[in-house]
């Protein structure tokens, strides 16, 4: 632990917490700072907690307190990759300022399901869970609509890509790539218009691919390596003026 944490002084002199004009906690920077053990249930005591980055430090936190949303209301970021952490409430996506959720490189099994989004809809844009454990996607995730990269590579999903994918039509990044989707790629995904970056590469992916995913226009890379698909690259492919890598 960095400077101050074991002392008998202000805490807002201590390494990496930020206050405001008010002496409350705004936010906790630990990156890179060793910690291990268990996140204290205390922590939701910081109600005006608006970043809580926690990365590179190995903790091993079982969950988060089932509570969260309500204690940090204000939390505009949650950055806790590289860790050790296996399990988190859906509560969490209930935060109403919650923008990026980062929990790319832990221990997760599962996302999990009974996921509730705030009464005026979920602010989350960004959401990150890479390099995980994950076998399988709830549909209550596909409700998250105003997310606009999503990034699940590298996971254990043994199943069709979920068509309801679809529905998050704001989506500029997806990455589903190096995990064990089947099938074809539902045309669903083929209406997000925003998409700039599909990248499905390292998959068992099959059949061919439909003359639809013409719809997205804004594409900038397409990534199907390393996949099963066959039969004959559509024609369409030639009138997106802004792709870039294939």
């Amino acid at each position: 632990m960095n400077n101050g944490w074991t002392e008998d002084s202000e805490e807002c002199t201590w390494y990496g917490l930020v206050c405001d004009t008010s002496g409350s906690v705004i936010a906790l920077e630990l990156n890179d700072n060793n910690l291990r053990g268990v996140l204290e249930v205390e922590f939701v005591l910081l109600s005006k907690i608006g970043k809580f980055c926690k990365s590179g430090m190995h903790s091993t936190l079982a969950s988060f307190p089932g509570h969260i949303n309500i204690r940090f209301a204000q939390t505009e970021f949650v950055v806790l990759n590289t860790n050790l952490i296996w399990g988190f409430p859906p509560s969490i996506f209930s935060m109403p300022l919650l923008r990026v959720l980062d929990l790319d490189k832990n221990k997760l099994d599962e996302i999990p399901s009974g996921i509730t989004t705030p009464s005026g809809g979920s602010r989350l844009e960004e959401l990150y869970l890479s390099y995980n454990k994950i076998a399988s996607i709830p549909d209550e995730m596909f409700q998250l609509r105003n997310v606009t990269c999503l990034w699940m590579s590298n996971n254990q999903i043994s199943a069709a890509i979920p068509s309801g994918f679809g529905m998050m039509a704001k989506l500029e990044e997806l990455d589903l790539e190096l995990n064990y989707f089947t099938g074809s790629i539902p045309t669903e995904i083929f209406n997000l218009q925003k998409l700039r970056s599909l990248y499905l590469h390292d998959n068992s992916l099959s059949g061919t691919l439909s003359s639809s995913f013409s719809r997205m226009t804004s594409l900038e890379v397409l990534d199907l390596d390393t996949n099963h698909i066959s039969g004959v690259v559509p024609t369409q492919i030639g009138l997106f003026s802004k792709l870039s890598e294939l």
